[in-house]
């Protein structure tokens, strides 16, 4: 199984290195890392460059008009070769055996999550995420029913095959916050592929406060799409 590890930065250059320096640990793991960013202002580009130097890494850069993730995403998605996509965001990153645990714990076909342990930036535990319960820790959960809703899109695992059947991330999002990574749940979960909360596949991300609310222009969206895909 070969996994490209597709990351999406804004202005995450105190970060990035921490998860260049897990990367080229786990290389032996890794098939691909392929970093995407939005156009940031803070020397990430430098880092782009400069870690491509090796074959395995490779970055694209655009213009900064800010909010455009899925955009951004999908600059490296549609050039990504893996078998399996796993999304980590430049705010995060790997913990020591993460990759092991992608090998061991992914089940080929399917998409889902794993868990974000918030830690503060000095590496320090902070706190679980919202949809850490104790019932689930070092489980692997199908999600049967508006599956979409439980997952996020950090720390995503999904087959390639699947993410291209739906042209991966819809654009439209990215005038604002939210609801990107739902409507990506709820194309695959419209198509048959299986959803799964993966507990065991753990990263590290720098708590930087509570996120923003949704942009009311993405609820829209998300909400026409799912009136076209939901299935009831």
């Amino acid at each position: 199984m070969k996994v490209s590890i597709v990351t999406a930065s804004y202005n995450h250059a105190k970060i990035l290195p921490r998860m260049h320096e897990q990367v080229m640990a786990q290389r032996d793991l890794i098939h691909e890392w392929i970093i995407c960013d939005d156009g940031s202002l803070d020397g990430t580009f430098s880092l782009i460059k400069k870690y491509s130097k090796n074959k395995m890494i490779s970055g694209y850069w655009q213009t900064n008009e800010g909010n455009r993730l899925g955009a951004s995403l999908n600059n490296g998605l549609r050039r990504a070769t893996g078998d399996v996509i796993f999304i980590i965001l430049g705010d995060t990153y790997l913990q020591p055996d993460t990759m092991k645990k992608v090998r061991d714990f992914y089940i080929p076909g399917s998409a889902g999550s794993g868990l974000k342990q918030n830690v503060n930036f000095d590496g320090t535990f902070h706190s679980w995420e919202w949809r850490y319960r104790k019932d689930w820790f070092k489980k692997t959960i199908l999600l049967e029913k508006d599956a979409f809703c439980k997952l996020t899109g950090n720390v995503m695992l999904v087959d390639r095959d699947a993410f291209r059947e739906i042209d991966y991330y819809n654009e439209e999002y990215g005038g604002g916050y939210g609801r990107d990574d739902w409507s990506v749940f709820l194309r695959l979960e419209r198509i048959g592929v299986p959803l799964y909360q993966y507990n065991m596949i753990i990263a590290d991300h720098v708590y930087h406060g509570e996120g923003q609310s949704d942009h009311p222009k993405n609820l829209k969206i998300f909400e026409r799409e799912y009136e076209t895909y939901h299935r009831t």
